[in-house]
């Protein structure tokens, strides 16, 4: 009406394509942006000198791990030779390969089937298997309050990857 195009006359059905063809690439850049922008840093991990048993054991083991522990997301790893995994931020690491600990009498914990000691200290709680034929090490934040269930979603896998001693 009063001299406008009608809403389905090609010049205006040209003029929506061209405005959805520029704005889907700039919202997908956009998006691709912000996601890398936001994403957590690596978590670096020193490595453990692998013994011959571990060489074979700790790449099962982290190719194994579940992608979420609870609700902590997994994060790249960079360092520790395919013998770590991490998941969260501050990050909750698994280390694979570490040296046996000195276990004082009666200060095991058994979670799901797996046997741990645990060192407390300022920074969290660091969970070392027992029992196994390469041991597994799990640092625990102490800001995240409940560890159980933390800890629970690796028992499976290590178990299915880790040979008792």
């Amino acid at each position: 009406m009063f001299g406008r195009p009608p809403l389905s006359s090609p010049v205006r059905r040209r003029a929506a394509l061209l405005a959805t063809v520029v704005a889907v690439p700039v919202a997908v850049v956009t998006g691709l942006v912000t996601a890398r922008l936001t994403a957590p840093t690596p978590v670096h991990v020193q490595g453990t000198p692998f013994s011959i048993e571990g060489r074979k054991v700790c790449p099962r083991l982290v190719g194994g791990v579940p992608a979420r522990l609870g609700p902590l997301a997994g994060r790249h790893v960079e360092g520790g030779a395919g013998s770590a995994a991490a998941w969260g931020d501050p990050p909750v690491v698994l280390r694979c390969g570490v040296p046996p600990r000195v276990t004082p009498a009666g200060q095991i914990v058994v979670l799901d089937g797996v046997d741990w000691t645990t060192d407390v200290d300022n920074a969290g709680v660091t969970w070392t298997t027992v029992g196994r034929r390469v041991n597994v090490q799990v640092r625990v934040p102490g800001r995240y309050d409940s560890q159980g269930p933390l800890l629970s979603p690796l028992s499976p896998v290590i178990r299915r990857t880790v040979p008792r001693a």
